[in-house]
């Protein structure tokens, strides 16, 4: 049977409160080499989390991040390395000097390597807080934010082929998902304007083969799209390889 407590040890005296004192100056070193520790944990989760959403957020992204978006996605992984390089250096030893016969200089050295922690400490939670705040807004970022829709592109090329036909190849980009209408007409020569559909694919690309008449001369192709309830068309010459250019 275990011996009841002495009743001097129930009292709130000054032992009581001495006891207390000497467990927290225990504590004020250990305490802060644990929650460094644990600063390190977290931000090793962190980093974790940082890495799989912003990967499969770039990895399912169809259209190309704005630039600023990638320097939202590069702040997190600063920050945390230099939250986890704090932690680590916070949770280290404190190089101490002392005369261990002289209270007050023991007193002072603690005291003095208790600060040094807590401000080790300090730093690294700043620096954690900041990562973790970088790394919400690049998930969010990721995962909300496109690049809006780029302007309008069209190129065009005109191509002889072995067998003496000539076809008109389109490349452009334009809206996803988008009807476009493409009109191939010859400045000079005979043929009639020839016209084929094609639509954006989920990478706003379009690309066409458009044959054209052997006689005609000076192509040029012309793409209408309708976008937000308005009629849009674009205008370009196709360039020709045997024409050397001015």
């Amino acid at each position: 049977m275990a011996e009841p407590t002495p009743l001097q040890d129930l009292l709130v005296n000054d032992r009581y409160w001495l006891g207390r004192a000497r467990g927290m100056l225990d504590q004020s070193i250990r305490g802060r080499d644990e929650a460094a520790a644990r600063l390190t944990s977290g931000v090793g989760w962190l980093w974790t989390v940082y890495t799989g959403a912003t990967l499969v957020s770039v990895a399912l992204g169809k259209e190309p991040l704005p630039g600023w978006v990638l320097g939202v996605l590069v702040a997190p992984a600063l920050l945390l390395v230099a939250a986890y390089t704090l932690a680590t250096w916070a949770a280290l030893p404190v190089e101490v000097a002392f005369d261990p016969r002289v209270v007050e200089e023991v007193q002072q050295v603690h005291e003095q390597a208790t600060r040094v922690k807590q401000r080790r400490l300090r730093l690294a939670g700043v620096s954690a807080a900041l990562g973790a705040l970088a790394v919400v807004t690049a998930v969010v970022v990721t995962a909300t934010v496109r690049s809006g829709p780029s302007d309008p592109s069209l190129t065009a090329a005109l191509h002889r082929q072995p067998n003496g036909r000539r076809v008109v190849l389109v490349e452009g980009r334009f809206p996803l998902g988008t009807a476009v209408t493409l009109m191939v007409t010859a400045d000079h020569g005979t043929g009639g304007p020839v016209a084929q559909l094609v639509t954006a694919d989920k990478a706003g690309l379009i690309r066409a083969s458009i044959p054209v008449s052997p006689d005609g001369q000076k192509w040029r192709v012309q793409a209408a799209w309708s976008d937000r309830q308005q009629r849009w068309t674009l205008t370009i010459p196709a360039a020709d390889p045997a024409v050397p250019t001015p």
